[in-house]
């Protein structure tokens, strides 16, 4: 549970070292406060900062995963 707090207060910009403390001290009930906060700005804006890099990485391997030779990157340009 102490687990999921952290990982939904991440997602929600929120501190995950209070947020898992306070379920570690209080339980569940904090969990369902976390849940009905509203997401912080700032905080969802650094999550962006972190993720948008792998995710450009993982959408550039997948374009190019066929590719070995010129020619696979020209026959895969043709096709869109």
């Amino acid at each position: 549970m102490i687990f999921a707090t952290a990982l939904c207060a991440f997602f929600k910009g929120r501190s995950v070292i209070l947020w898992s403390l306070g379920t570690f001290m209080f339980g569940w009930p904090v969990a369902i406060v976390l849940a009905f906060i509203p997401a912080s700005q700032a905080g969802q804006a650094k999550v962006r900062e972190l993720i948008t890099p792998y995710a450009v990485n993982k959408a550039i391997k997948e374009e190019i995963k066929d590719v070995n030779t010129v020619e696979d990157l020209f026959k895969q340009l043709e096709n869109k």
